[in-house]
């Protein structure tokens, strides 16, 4: 493999991670916008409408942080 094939191999990678994340952020969107499937659910607790994907993404975030961070404490896991 030369040095052209890694940077093509490089730039695919970034791009289908600026796609999925192009795809993630339209589907998120859509199921907060105000009529959409999650406006009844996760919309109750953060709301609807523009800018609200955020929201969501920081709710799971702490939710993902309060789950795993006692179990690594209890593990005895640290960041050196």
């Amino acid at each position: 493999m030369n040095a052209q094939d890694k940077t093509f191999k490089g730039f695919l990678i970034i791009w289908l991670g600026q796609l999925m994340s192009a795809i993630g952020s339209g589907l998120t969107a859509f199921a907060l916008g105000v009529y959409g499937v999650l406006s009844q659910t996760v919309g109750q607790i953060i709301g609807t409408g523009q800018g609200r994907g955020i929201g969501f993404l920081f709710v799971i975030s702490g939710l993902l942080v309060s789950i795993l961070a006692p179990w690594h404490l209890l593990l005895g896991w640290s960041i050196k």
